[in-house]
């Protein structure tokens, strides 16, 4: 496995045919629901986070308010590491940072969440997903 940069927590898999590290890269615990009960994953110590410039504002009067609008300049994520070129390892990112870069096949995030039905707080999810087809690659 590729070693991990220091404060960086990581979960196991060992259904996927050889051994998966699981890292959330996320700035807070996924807690992934299954019928056998709740898997915790902690957050690392340096989440993936997206970086945008904001340029060329403009305003737009509606209703006797002005309004700015921005172009929205996409700048290098911090915190996500280069893809693991031995694929042992997945990374648990927003879906925001899994679609800015579609080409990593290594990215996932949590889907199909979970919510309290009184609240609607959401109390964890019940799958990760990709933008990318599982199977051989």
């Amino acid at each position: 496995m590729q070693a991990q940069p220091p404060g960086v927590r990581s979960t196991t898999l060992k259904s996927m045919g050889s051994a998966t590290e699981l890292v959330n890269l996320t700035p807070h615990q996924i807690d992934i629901m299954t019928p056998a009960g709740r898997i915790a994953i902690a957050p690392s110590a340096q989440p993936a986070r997206l970086v945008t410039e904001f340029t060329n504002p403009i305003e737009i009067d509606i209703d006797g308010v002005r309004i700015a609008f921005f172009r929205e300049i996409p700048l290098p994520t911090v915190g996500l590491p280069d893809a693991d070129a031995y694929r042992q390892c997945l990374y648990i990112v927003s879906r925001a940072v899994a679609e800015r870069y579609p080409e990593r096949t290594d990215l996932v995030f949590p889907s199909r969440f979970v919510t309290d039905p009184d609240t609607g707080r959401v109390l964890g999810c019940s799958s990760l997903s990709r933008l990318w087809e599982w199977g051989p690659e």
